[in-house]
């Protein structure tokens, strides 16, 4: 695990090789929209500017679907989600 983060190499992997596609469609979506109509420094403006909302945006939705599996598990079982998960059934 890393110190500040919690994480384990292996779920570091899992979300890394999970971004991996979501990011090349993306970039190839962005580069075939601006192709021919901005400067690539203006290009890379674009880019930056965008990407704290689009954290804030992935960051929500992730949060979204936490909480429908937790509840989807939930309701899979008699007796709530496993591990003292119960709580956040209630969000």
């Amino acid at each position: 695990m890393t110190r500040s983060s919690a994480f384990t190499v292996y779920e570091t992997l899992r979300y890394k090789q999970a971004l991996e596609p979501l990011v090349q469609q993306e970039i190839a979506a962005i580069l075939d929209h601006l192709a021919g109509k901005v400067q690539p420094e203006r290009a890379a403006e674009i880019l930056v500017a965008g990407a704290e909302p689009l954290r804030e945006l992935i960051g929500a939705m992730h949060s979204k679907l936490l909480i429908a599996e937790l509840r989807r598990q939930a309701k899979l079982t008699d007796e709530g989600p496993a591990g003292g998960i119960a709580a956040c059934a209630t969000l």
